[in-house]
């Protein structure tokens, strides 16, 4: 039976998962060509405004945490509004509540099997 333990009990960082994995980062304009047909043209303040959002999570993930809320605020949240998903027609549901309880103890150590 697999033995299921939390990704960040295992790595730290996407830089440390990059390097577990081999993976490298594929910035190519034509990495996704469906959502490059029938496109609306950007003007130059939007194109701007999306090299900005590109950017930052390249520099806050790199050697540190970058955890759920930290996406949403830094690059979710802005995309949304620029693409106006806030505005009418549409409406936001938030997450049900769910509450974990946990007795004290040790947190186990990352996964050695994954081989990094």
């Amino acid at each position: 039976m697999a033995k299921i333990i939390a990704v960040t009990n295992a790595f730290r960082t996407l830089t440390e998962v990059e390097n577990c994995f081999q993976l490298s980062r594929n910035e190519a304009a034509d990495f996704f060509p469906e959502w490059q047909q029938t496109l609306p043209s950007l003007n130059s303040i939007e194109q701007e405004r999306l090299r900005i959002l590109g950017q930052r999570p390249l520099y806050h993930r790199a050697e540190g945490d970058l955890l759920e809320g930290a996406v949403m605020l830094r690059v979710a949240s802005p995309l949304l509004e620029l693409a106006e998903v806030y505005d009418p027609s549409f409406r936001l549901k938030t997450e049900v509540s769910v509450e974990i309880a946990i007795e004290d103890g040790i947190v186990p150590p990352p996964n050695p099997s994954l081989g990094c």
